[in-house]
């Protein structure tokens, strides 16, 4: 539908009329961040929420919602091109406006609460997040008569995935359950959002080892995608990957390949229609076999799986350097430890370009890489790697994180190899002091 420039205007005396060759139907829809169209958005929303910013510095009409709504595009810009920093600070300042303006309490200081939460659990800066997600819940549940249900479903489900990356799995499950169930009655219980705040539901069961209740998720979930229609449906393939995934972890190989059969014939390349999926799917298989201890077959496949993503996505899609860095890790449990090395480092490097140095994936690989050279007894080179991923993993997931924990014990194993153990003693003084907080001193 296409209306007259009269039916298009507002009639505000503010407004800036902006021509876009578009209908409704496209007006919102660019094909890319260069497209010309999405440009000029881009750069007079830019413009409104710099003004508005200047009017809050100068006192000058706070309460204005349209500017607080033009800060906040600009800090949804800034988060999607992965300006974060920007958004972080773009976010704050709409979080002062709202706290000044409209009070600790108000429906819009929620929003900007959860807003801020929300890049900074994208910065992996979980315990702040977690703070401003318990704000936003105290000042929700303290109106019970006025609760909005669906601030209070977004509230819960950023805490839920912030507790999850924190390891606090029980809590973490509490809110994720708690999601579910507001969004069945929010939204349906076989809407997509409904299937988001399922996956990440059965991630806690799975890190927390629960893997019967979450074997109960994957299912459920696997039937509603199933029964989903519509152009927002959900493909089941990634629920039969994962109910698959976790058939395996439950040691019931026979089961999981059974369930992979389903899509892809096992023994051979052939495949559905989604090439990515397919692939996941293959990997999915090989990891099967790796813990049947058919090793060389996993080799095989997974060499196969890295060769399709390297031709269809490229060398350093961050997929093909998952599919690499597979690969190298099961030719060193085959012992082959020179191989594993050279293609461990390729993915390391890989990883530092395209991903960068904050990044999970890039720190399992330094870690990794770390491993085979403790196995090939180069202790100096691992001592540096270890020491590089446990100041990574500090950085990124926190200082009593497991995976933190395991770095600084493998470098403080790396030290007393070489002879060194006074800084041993006190790194392991450390790993100690940290498994007490964490696990309490009873299960040391």
């Amino acid at each position: 539908m296409i209306v007259d420039r009269t039916s298009a205007k507002l009639g505000s005396p503010t407004e800036l009329v902006l021509g876009i060759d578009a209908d409704h139907s496209g007006i919102c829809k660019f094909s890319s961040r260069d497209s010309a169209d999405f440009i000029l958005v881009a750069r007079h929303i830019q413009s409104f929420a710099n003004k508005a910013l200047g009017m809050a510095d100068s006192d000058r009409n706070p309460r204005d919602l349209s500017s607080l709504g033009s800060i906040r595009l600009l800090g949804d810009l800034r988060r999607d091109e992965g300006r974060l920093s920007e958004a972080v600070d773009i976010f704050r300042r709409a979080l002062d406006i709202c706290e000044v303006s409209f009070g600790p309490s108000d429906p819009e200081t929620r929003r900007a609460l959860l807003d801020l939460a929300w890049v900074l659990e994208t910065e992996t800066k979980y315990a702040e997040a977690e703070r401003l997600c318990r704000r936003a819940l105290a000042a929700e549940e303290a109106v019970p008569n006025l609760i909005n249900k669906k601030t209070l479903l977004d509230t819960i489900g950023i805490l839920g995935l912030v507790l999850w990356r924190q390891e606090n799995y029980a809590e973490a499950e509490q809110m994720n359950r708690q999601a579910v169930e507001i969004s069945k009655v929010l939204h349906g219980p076989e809407s997509t959002a409904t299937l988001n705040y399922y996956s990440t539901l059965a991630r806690v069961l799975e890190d927390s080892q629960k893997l019967q209740e979450e074997e109960t998720i994957l299912r459920q979930a696997r039937d509603i995608s199933e029964a989903q229609q519509g152009p927002e449906m959900q493909d089941p393939l990634q629920w039969t990957r994962r109910l698959a995934r976790n058939l395996r972890m439950q040691g019931q190989y026979s089961e999981a390949m059974a369930i992979y059969g389903t899509v892809i014939d096992p023994t051979t390349s052939a495949t559905s229609p989604d090439q990515e999926e397919t692939l996941n799917i293959q990997s999915g298989i090989a990891r099967v076999l790796q813990d049947q201890g058919r090793h060389s077959e996993a080799t095989e496949l997974w060499n196969q799986v890295w060769s399709e993503r390297t031709r269809i996505f490229g060398p350093e899609q961050p997929s093909t350097l998952e599919a690499l860095t597979d690969l190298a890790s099961s030719l060193e449990r085959q012992g082959e430890y020179i191989r594993a090395e050279e293609l461990h480092r390729r993915a390391l490097d890989a990883s530092y370009r395209v991903l960068g140095t904050d990044n999970e994936s890039t720190l399992v690989r330094v870690y990794f890489l770390a491993g085979v050279c403790r196995r090939q007894n180069k202790y100096t080179e691992a001592e540096t790697m270890y020491r590089r991923a446990l100041e990574m993993s500090r950085r990124i997931l926190g200082s009593r994180h497991q995976f933190t924990i395991n770095c600084v014990n493998f470098l403080a194993q790396m030290l007393r190899r070489q002879g060194n153990n006074a800084e041993a003693g006190e790194v392991l003084h450390q790993f100690i002091q940290v498994r007490l907080e964490v696990l309490g001193s009873h299960l040391l």
